[in-house]
């Protein structure tokens, strides 16, 4: 029985080998970090930041019976010119639309009183989130197998997919977020329109369709995907172009208008809310397109592509595999490929907020690993054994860092080769919390920036006695009502003895009457403890809301602890966006 069970997995089984320890440790790290957490209620967190917005369509149609309802995503909701709308669109929320509906069965049973964020709502996103990697595993698993890939090159690119990248995390930490979602839903897409043209099953591409159509109402500018479509069908390792029967023209218009369907319903919720079927809902963000951060995706210490997922190089070497076999279903994939970092790089904020990696890739890992599955099935002899080491190596790198991210090690959005160099294989409490510093994109501004201040503060000895020092003031009359702020700031300090300034914090705040209602506060240094006598110059850029009338704003240094420094050097540029 026990040789039978091994020649099993030989065969064609190690593949769902990895879905399974995938899965299962999806799970576990769930239960661990997301809902019970370190004092057992950790539960209250999965539903959390921007995934609020995604989610809030759930309890404000099914709960409060009104899609203008905040419904507990207040912070999401933009006024444009056409009215009051959630800033992003409701495909997530479509996707999660079973999970509510489990999760709000369980709370109709506990509270006389729900508001779609008690317990057994975030239980049930949280589990929806592993089902859904559960299913966007094994419908790639199939898609790779039925393009000719062997299962043992499968199984090597899963490992590489869920432990080289956050894709398992992304389901544990961010599992009310869309990009598990939307991974789910892109290998079904892939799957669909494979089976509908190598089956000739009308039916799957009628499917493909409506799943293209939530792909987009999750992300409209996912639909992309569609140019990976040739390097899907007649890329590496078939031998030649595709010479069977494509769809009817029947079967593709029926398609095309399911998929028009399942997008039309987010011009619909508009209607709903505002009166109007075409709103920009993102209000105040947008796309740079004449100046994309190409490079800093891909390689930037901050969430480069490739810096934080070395695994996914391979991806390079695969799409010329695949050009190598057929240059039309090689160029379409190196096109798609050009377009989503283009479209990723061009976005304001180009680094995506706070999280580990580059999230939005997470969405297009099912077309990826086509070629990441080509070069894997290249590699042959012993240069096999050299990667499989360096796989399992950067794996290790991977999850590693990943702790370091979840413990605090990592900074969620300012890194830098510095402060990645100081923290490489840094893991113990001490450095939890060690980085400091804060440096953001400024908004998006198509009409540019009016500066309001740009000059020297004044020379300032900091210590417990004097722990504020002489900072920046602006009155009500120099800021301008309802225009966002962005402020920069370059200070050099001295320290006094070693550490000295360690619990120093940079202060912004506006408010009047010395009661601030924004207040913005992060470490002073960068790096932790520099060594006694040091001069260090760090430099700052964040954005701030609006001044409402009569604020004021600050900024100054504030040392919480005992050591004495000095700010030999204050620089401050305070802009409005015009």
């Amino acid at each position: 029985m026990r040789s039978t069970l091994a020649q099993h997995l030989r065969s064609d089984r190690w593949s769902l080998a990895v879905v399974c320890v995938a899965v299962v440790a999806c799970a576990l790290l769930t239960w661990q970090w997301q809902l019970r957490g370190d004092d057992g209620s950790g539960w209250n967190k999965v539903i959390r930041g921007d995934a609020k917005g995604y989610y809030s369509y759930l309890p404000a149609v099914f709960i409060h019976g009104d899609l203008s309802h905040p419904a507990g995503g207040e912070g999401s909701m933009n006024t444009t010119p056409q009215g009051v709308v959630r800033k992003y669109s409701m495909g997530t929320a479509v996707a999660q639309l079973p999970f509510f509906l489990a999760g709000d069965a369980v709370a109709r049973m506990q509270y006389a009183k729900r508001t779609g964020y008690e317990q057994p709502y975030h239980v049930s996103i949280a589990i929806g989130a592993i089902i859904a990697l559960l299913i966007g595993l094994l419908v790639l698993r199939r898609v790779l197998l039925v393009s000719g890939f062997s299962d043992g090159t499968v199984a090597w690119v899963l490992v590489l997919l869920c432990g080289g990248t956050s894709l398992v995390y992304a389901a544990v930490a961010a599992a009310a977020y869309s990009h598990i979602w939307s991974f789910m839903l892109v290998a079904c897409f892939l799957r669909c329109v494979q089976r509908g043209v190598i089956d000739r099953s009308a039916r799957s591409i009628v499917a493909a369709g409506l799943l293209l159509g939530l792909v987009a109402l999750i992300r409209p500018v996912n639909v992309i995907i569609v140019l990976a479509l040739p390097m899907l069908l007649q890329g590496w390792p078939f031998s030649g172009p595709w010479k069977g029967e494509w769809p009817s023209a029947r079967t593709i218009v029926i398609a095309a208008v399911g998929c028009c369907a399942v997008v039309a319903l987010q011009p619909l919720a508009w209607k709903l809310q505002t009166g109007h079927w075409v709103v920009w809902s993102y209000a105040e963000e947008g796309f740079h397109w004449s100046r994309p951060e190409v490079l800093q995706v891909l390689f930037g210490p901050m969430k480069g592509l490739f810096f934080w997922w070395p695994v996914l190089l391979a991806i390079i070497p695969g799409a010329v595999l695949v050009a190598r076999n057929s240059r039309w279903a090689g160029g379409f994939g190196i096109g798609y490929f050009v377009v989503l970092i283009y479209i990723t790089s061009a976005w304001w904020c180009w680094y995506y907020g706070d999280g580990y990696g580059l999230r939005p890739i997470i969405d297009h890992f099912p077309a990826l690993a086509v070629a990441l599955a080509a070069f894997v099935q290249w590699i042959s002899g012993r240069w096999r054994m050299v990667a499989g080491a360096l796989a399992v190596g950067l794996c290790a790198l991977q999850w590693f860092q990943i702790r370091q991210f979840e413990f605090g090690i990592i900074h969620p959005h300012s890194m830098s080769w510095q402060k990645y160099r100081t923290i490489f294989l840094k893991g113990d409490e001490h450095w939890r919390g060690a980085l400091g510093g804060n440096y953001e994109m400024a908004q998006y501004a198509p009409n540019g920036y009016d500066t309001l201040f740009n000059g020297e503060l004044p020379v300032s000895l900091v210590d417990a006695q004097h722990p504020y020092s002489r900072g920046l003031h602006l009155d009500s009359a120099a800021l301008p009502d309802g225009r966002r702020l962005f402020v920069e700031a370059e200070v050099t300090r001295s320290e006094h003895a070693a550490g000295s300034s360690t619990d120093a914090i940079m202060v912004c705040e506006i408010g009047h009457d010395g009661e601030p209602y924004i207040y913005y506060k992060f470490k002073l240094n960068d790096l932790p403890t520099p060594p006694a006598g040091t001069t260090a110059t760090w430099r700052y850029a964040f954005p701030m809301a609006a001044a409402r009338p009569q604020d004021e704003l600050k900024l100054y240094v504030w040392q919480t602890g005992e050591g004495a420094f000095t700010i030999d050097r204050f620089h401050a540029t305070v802009k409005a966006v015009r």
